[in-house]
């Protein structure tokens, strides 16, 4: 987390709450993903958190690839083939 870091005021920044309806996420997990650094965020004045939504994006992306490369293929090839 960058609380140094001033948005480009073009930049549609999103608080975690809107994140989090947007996506499905639940806020804590939001939270815990500004916290640790994995997705930038300013600290506004008001103390808030603003999220910059393509951050989000990327690392859901990342780990939706992620998972999609370690999902098991059964017999045949299926994915997931519970008859393998």
């Amino acid at each position: 987390m960058n609380d140094l870091h001033v948005p480009h005021p073009l930049t549609a920044w999103l608080t975690p709450a809107a994140i989090a309806r947007t996506t499905g996420l639940a806020e804590s997990r939001v939270r815990r993903w500004v916290a640790a650094g994995r997705i930038r965020a300013w600290r506004a004045p008001s103390g808030h958190f603003l999220i910059d939504p393509s951050a989000v994006t990327a690392l859901i992306d990342d780990a939706a690839s992620a998972r999609a490369e370690s999902v098991p293929t059964g017999k045949g090839g299926r994915r997931g083939s519970l008859l393998s």
